[in-house]
């Protein structure tokens, strides 16, 4: 429960500091469905092709997803029946066909994420003290 409802307040602040930054509320929304369905996407691409994979998961949408990626694959191998096949070789062939070869540990992307929470939060609040609402 109070799991949940940590998580609920972050992705608030990221939404509160953006809407303080950006100023616009329609601007806030497109903005940041453009960012994560087109902007990031492209980044983590262009980055992975010039050998810079490891900077990605440190971006704000990856990090968020490896978050809950991250602890959903490690709780999957944790259960996964033990054939003939070597762990550390299957646990590293399945992380790179998901895209989490480079990714930290669950606990670590939300420590990211929460870094990003930061920045969002007290930059949107910087501007918004800084604007004039007269």
């Amino acid at each position: 429960m109070w799991l949940k409802l940590r998580r609920v307040w972050i992705c608030m602040v990221v939404l509160l500091g953006l809407g303080a930054l950006v100023g616009n509320q329609v601007g806030t929304i497109v903005g940041g469905v453009v960012y994560v369905l087109v902007v990031e996407i492209v980044l983590n691409a262009v980055m992975r092709i010039n050998d810079l994979g490891q900077i990605p998961p440190y971006l704000p949408n990856k990090s968020s997803g490896d978050m809950v990626s991250t602890l959903a694959f490690d709780l999957f191998t944790e259960t996964a029946p033990r054939g003939p096949f070597s762990v550390a070789r299957m646990d590293s062939q399945l992380r790179e066909l998901f895209g989490l070869q480079y990714s930290p540990a669950w606990w670590a992307s939300g420590l990211v994420f929460v870094g990003w929470t930061a920045v969002f939060g007290i930059v949107g609040h910087l501007t918004a003290r800084r604007r004039d609402i007269t």
